[in-house]
Order: C-alpha cells, then structure tokens, then sequence
C-alpha cells in the first residue's frame, strides 16, 4: 500500500491506465509462457519419443535459437514492409503451423519434424517481441521509458515461471506423448490471444532498425 502512495513509486499504476502498454505486457507475458515452457519441454519431449543425448537436444534447440535470430534481424524490414498488426498475426501463425505438427508426432524417433517444427515457433517467438516493445513504448510519454520497459520485464519474468510450472505439474501428472501434445494445444490457443489482442494494437508504425 505503501508503494501505491508514493509519488516515486518503482512501478506506476497509472502505466496500465493505457490500453496499448496492457495489451503489449498481456502479449509479452503470453509469448514468454510458451517460449521459456518450449526450452524446458523439448528436451523432455525428445526422451518420450526414444530421442536421447544433449548433443540431439542441443542441436534441435539451436535450430530454433537460430530461427529466433534471423527472424529478430528481419524484423525491423518486416514490420516496415507489412505494419505491425500483420506481422504480429503472421508471427502467431507461424508459432501455430509449428504446433500444429508438432501435434502430427507419433511414438517413435522424428528429430527432423521436432526441429523444423521448433523453427517455425521460434519464428514466430521472435518476431512478436521487437513489436509488442515498440508499441508499448511509442504509447507511453517519453519520461515513462525506464519504468515501462521495468514494467515489462515484469511481466516476462511471470510468463516464464507460469510456462513453466503449469508445463512441470502437467507432465509430472503424465509425462507421456498425450500430455506434451495437451501442452501444445495450449500453446496453440495462447497464439490465438495474441492473435486477437493484435487486432486491437494500431495497424502501422513505423519500427527504426
């Protein structure tokens, strides 16, 4: 309570009186509960499907970490090119294309449909944030920045720890092929939210690379 009254308070409510910083933490939280529950999972899910060795599950990781730094390099151009409303929903259908075959898996080694399909989300990851960060700055005053990006973080943080522990308390109740494909519908239907709340976010702006 006391940090509500402050007149220097770390964290000023008043940031979420503004609808474009709310719906850019809501994406960032979102977006980082399916990208730190992703790292964690994959190297579980390559153990249920006979995949095993940290050499494999590096290799398949870097396919997506790699992926996150070709999209984040374009990003600045594509969002230039196509406005920030496009590519945030293109960057959700690319997350959803790479869940979507990750729900084709069936019991046996596939590293090569776990990789291309860890790309796609890594894609679609990567190109969500450098615009949610954009957004939600350009909305804001200018003396507001520091504490808008503290903000922000924040809310990084918290979708990372729900991502996951929701994806720890699943698989310990069964960590079978089913409940990793429970967690990508999941995944799925967080793409979709993010999604919609874009619809909401301006159309274009321009982003300085």
């Amino acid at each position: 309570m006391n940090e509500v009254r402050h007149k220097n308070p770390i964290i000023d409510r008043t940031l979420f009186h503004h609808h474009a910083y709310r719906s850019c933490c809501a994406v960032t939280a979102l977006n980082n509960f399916t990208m730190y529950a992703l790292l964690f999972q994959v190297p579980i899910l390559l153990i249920v499907m006979g995949i095993k060795g940290p050499l494999v599950a590096g290799t398949v990781l870097f396919g997506m970490t790699a992926a996150m730094m070709v999209s984040g390099l374009a990003s600045g151009f594509i969002t230039n090119l196509f406005g920030q409303r496009q590519t945030l929903i293109g960057a959700q259908l690319f997350s959803i294309i790479g869940f979507v075959l990750l729900l084709q898996l069936k019991t046996g080694p596939d590293k090569e449909m776990i990789t291309a399909a860890i790309a796609f989300i890594g894609i679609g990851v990567d190109l969500t944030m450098p615009i949610i960060q954009t957004v939600a700055m350009s909305s804001l005053p200018v003396g507001q920045a520091g504490m808008a990006a503290g903000g922000m973080g924040v809310t990084r943080y918290l979708g990372g720890v729900l991502g996951i522990s929701i994806m720890s308390l699943l698989l310990q109740a069964g960590d079978n092929l089913e409940t990793h494909k429970l967690l990508f519908e999941i995944h799925i239907g967080i793409a979709i939210v993010i999604a919609g709340i874009a619809l909401m976010l301006p159309a274009h702006q321009r982003v300085v690379d």
